[in-house]
């Protein structure tokens, strides 16, 4: 199991890189910025989305307690962000529900801005460009 979570960790880090090249600059959020960041303040859902585009079988769920929430996907028996693998001292710190399907995970929280007609296009193209990122870490090596 331990070869799947390098996996996992390895793709996570290529999304990261991807995300940081392309996206982190001034012409997208009028500063330079940190995709961990960006990932883990707002855009976790769509970290989220990117996660279980590569892995198919991963389970969204929405982590929260009164003072925030936050996004996950649970992928064999462990939770992945853009951290990398969830410490189980941090979810003992609220409650997880699971989600069933894309739609759940992205209204869970106040994102109404991923499915606006004028920024929808730039978000379906993130989405796209770090799944494929991922997904080329991920089968590097693997003949295909």
């Amino acid at each position: 199991m331990e070869d799947r979570e390098e996996e996992i960790i390895k793709v996570i880090k290529a999304i990261l890189e991807e995300f940081q090249s392309v996206y982190c600059t001034p012409r997208y959020y009028g500063e330079h910025t940190k995709a961990i960041d960006k990932f883990t303040q707002g855009y976790c859902g769509i970290f989220a989305i990117i996660l279980k585009n590569i892995f198919e079988d991963g389970i969204f769920y929405y982590f929260g307690n009164e003072k925030m929430g936050h996004i996950l996907l649970k992928i064999d028996n462990n939770f992945y962000d853009a951290t990398g693998k969830v410490n189980k001292d941090f979810l003992r710190l609220g409650s997880l529900e699971e989600l069933s399907s894309v739609y759940e995970a992205t209204s869970a929280l106040p994102w109404d801005y991923l499915y606006d007609k004028e920024k929808g296009k730039y978000y379906d193209e993130m989405i796209e460009v770090c799944t494929l990122a991922g997904k080329n870490a991920l089968n590097k090596g693997k003949c295909l």
